[in-house]
């Protein structure tokens, strides 16, 4: 069951949580303990709205069970209960009452991630209709309903953003203005009013306060000021390494053919902040044996066309042999070509070339030389009359054999990996140098090792931090250099938590001075409004606004033990029973591309729901034709693109998009309030393709609008197959084919 939900997120301002009672008498001894409550975030908003010709004392129980009513969707959800809550009711402008609350997903279980992104994915279509549409919503029970877009009676907010932030807390506010919409603060400004961040909690310097936090209102264990005036300083939190200090800068070169790394191969120097040499880590070594060449002949003429080595391979410390298999193919050197570019000299040997030709000259037989350079890149070598080595070039004019030949080529003298070490030298907090140690061995000529230096140490994140540190707080709770204060820069501003009434920041100020809360987020506040003022980014411009919410739920209690049943005279043994067969696994779909959307069912089984074209964007229609009926010119008329996934009778809602009318702005499949159309409309008609219950297959669903589930959502097509209608729930005639 649902056991707690409070406000998780910037601006949300909550009650204390109530007393906690006496904790129970301990379990009895071998009993099981209680399960822990699983806590997580959970979607919801909060909305004020205003309602003609209520007021704060007509506005009763049956009325507020009618709004929550109205308030909440009705998707299947087999694990979700969607919570509404009314925290204050007060008369409005005296004829009308504004009613101010939140609504958000509470759960029996835990939900999974998927189930979370459905129920988020509804909570942004509820605010945009709350939004933009509540009068539709609440036309039939309260009609005229529209959201709160005033705050104290005031349209406008003309504060200037340069003045310094003042609080304003519940107890403080007009009884005019209701629940939680505090009029008269300001949003987070933008970096022309900078004061909205700095001036939020600051430290004050005075001798009697040195060190205390101040802040307007005051947080525990502080006093009043306004930081930036008199001795409140303005003060924030190091939230990471200062970009003042950095880590040296390393530059290194390929490998050289020795094996070893030398002296100006690798460079490394500046970087900030270092107060000892840092370690220098050099990559180990790969050496790597030379492969078997490849070698291609001619088909027609037998000549032997290339040679080649993998590459790169090495290092070598002794010559590595390689020759021809003698019990392959032969080659010789043709000595009848005039300026041949091989000479071999084994023993004279003819062949045909299947072409009638008779291929005569000395066999290639004689050991391939082999350089100590580190690698065989190009081709082999082969002794040259009267000594001296020449090459088998790809493509050499008189090497022919008669077939393709075979290399053997040795796996030894390959140099040994020993891994080359450095250090660094420091001139002031830099790097001035780096000193080669032991070159080592083994490094593949033409690869380029990995050098790494570590980074400065600094033990500073988590200090208090300012543009004018105050002389004489400990620095180990202050960071000397001043700092500037921003939003996302290394000092970053402290704010106040609106529920505890601490100060607040990410990371906590050292000794934990301050609760863990990034100023913005959950109840880490800036500000007390959803109203947007002068200056401000925000996009809400009344009162209904997406917040998170966190929830607990208590996993089921295990079992109690069944007692010990007296001894009774053992029974005849009986067949075990098979064991029950697994429940099958959830069926999870995704869907991405271009379908045609077909009833599933005879007669209609032969239509397909087609869309008009952009050839005349104001017939907007959607019927049902057969593929012979739209032609085959605009067979487009049948394609609908989307993109969603859908698990456990859950689907991320989505626009479904007409692919013959791209080029008009009512492009997506929707659903209208005549519940014997589909038109296309604009991109807030939404869909949900949800396998129906009992199928196996992704492609045999339910298709549900989205924006009718408050009514019949569940789209279908009678037997006439002539028509459109919606049902409430799935049945026979609501289900489709992709």
């Amino acid at each position: 069951a649902l056991v707690g939900a409070a406000y998780a997120k910037r601006q949300v301002i909550v009650s204390p949580p109530p007393v906690t009672p006496s904790p129970p008498p301990p379990p009895p001894p071998g009993a099981s303990p209680a399960p822990a409550p699983v806590t997580f975030a959970t979607p919801g908003f909060l909305w004020s709205v205003v309602i003609p010709g209520y007021t704060q004392a007509s506005f009763g129980a049956a009325q507020q069970a009618q709004l929550c009513e109205d308030l909440i969707d009705k998707p299947v959800q087999p694990i979700a209960i969607e919570q509404c809550q009314i925290s204050s009711i007060a008369t409005y402008n005296g004829t009308n009452v504004e009613v101010s609350g939140y609504t958000f997903w509470g759960w029996t279980q835990v939900p999974n991630a998927f189930q979370l992104q459905v129920a988020t994915a509804l909570r942004d279509y509820a605010v945009t209709s709350l939004t933009n549409n509540a009068t539709a919503i609440f036309a039939k029970n309260f009609p005229g309903t529209f959201p709160n877009c005033a705050c104290n009676g005031i349209d406008q907010v003309t504060q200037s953003g340069a003045l310094p932030f003042v609080y304003r807390n519940l107890t403080s506010v007009p009884a005019s203005v209701a629940g939680p919409a505090q009029c008269g603060a300001r949003l987070t400004y933008d970096t022309a009013a900078p004061s909205a961040i700095l001036n939020q909690v600051g430290v004050d310097s005075s001798a009697a306060n040195l060190g205390k936090f101040c802040s307007p209102n005051g947080v525990n264990g502080g006093v009043v000021g306004t930081p930036g005036a008199g001795t409140c300083v303005q003060y924030g939190v190091l939230a990471r390494v200062p970009s003042s200090i950095t880590p040296a800068t390393v530059s290194v070169n390929p490998n050289g053919g020795t094996g070893s790394i030398v002296d100006g191969q690798i460079t490394i120097t500046g970087g900030s902040g270092y107060t000892t040499a840092p370690t220098v880590t050099i990559s180990a070594p790969s050496p790597t044996a030379v492969t078997q060449p490849s070698l291609q002949v001619d088909s027609s003429t037998l000549r032997l066309l290339s040679t080649s080595f993998v590459s790169p391979n090495g290092p070598y410390s002794t010559v590595p042999s390689a020759a021809f298999d003698t019990a392959g193919p032969t080659c010789i050197s043709d000595k009848t070509v005039t300026n041949p570019d091989v000479k071999c000299t084994g023993a004279e040997f003819e062949f045909s070339n299947g072409a009638g030709k008779i291929l005569k000259g000395p066999r290639c037989t004689d050991n391939l030389v082999v350089g100590l350079d580190g690698s065989m890149i190009d081709a082999f070598s082969l002794p040259a009359v009267g000594g001296g080595t020449f090459d088998i070039k790809s493509g050499a004019n008189n090497v022919f054999c008669s077939g393709t030949p075979r290399v053997i080529v040795s796996q030894t003298g390959l140099q040994s990996a020993n891994t080359a070490t450095g250090v660094v030298t420091l001139s002031g907090s830099g790097v001035a140098g780096f000193v080669l140690t032991n070159p080592g061995s083994g490094y593949v000529q033409g690869l380029t090792p990995t050098v790494t230096v570590a980074a400065p140490v600094n033990n500073d994140v988590g200090k208090l931090c300012s543009s004018a540190p105050i002389a004489g707080i400990s620095s180990d709770i202050q960071y000397a250099t001043p700092t500037p204060i921003s939003a996302d820069g290394d000092c970053q501003p402290l704010g106040k938590d609106t529920r505890t009434n601490n100060a607040c920041s990410v990371p906590s100020v050292v000794g934990g001075r301050t609760v863990w809360n990034k100023l913005g987020v959950q109840t880490c506040n800036t500000v007390s409004s959803f109203k947007a003022q002068p200056n401000s980014q925000t996009t809400s411009t009344c009162l209904v606004l997406a917040q998170t919410f966190e929830a607990s739920v208590l996993p089921p209690p295990p079992p109690s033990p069944a007692p010990s049943p007296a001894p009774k005279p053992a029974p005849s043994p009986t067949p075990t029973p098979a064991p029950a067969p697994s429940p099958p696994a959830p069926l999870v779909c995704s869907y991405r591309g271009i379908y045609e959307i077909i009833p599933l069912y005879a007669p209609c089984n032969r239509y397909r729901i087609a869309s008009g074209t952009d050839s005349d964007c104001d017939y907007n229609l959607v019927t049902l034709r057969t593929a012979g009926q739209v032609g085959q010119g605009k067979i487009a008329r049948l394609h609908w693109e989307f993109a969603t996934i859908a698990e456990d009778g859950l689907s991320v809602p989505t626009n479904v998009l007409a692919r013959a009318r791209r080029g008009c702005t009512n492009r997506f499949l929707a659903a209208p309030s005549d519940p014997t159309t589909l038109k296309t409309g604009g991109s807030s008609w939404k869909w949900q393709f949800v396998p129906f219950p009992g199928s196996s297959s992704c492609e045999e669903v339910n298709v549900i609008s989205q924006n009718r589930l408050s009514t019949t959502a569940f789209l279908q097509v009678p037997n006439t197959c002539d028509r459109f209608r919606y049902n409430a729930t799935d049945g026979g005639r609501q289900r489709f084919r992709l």
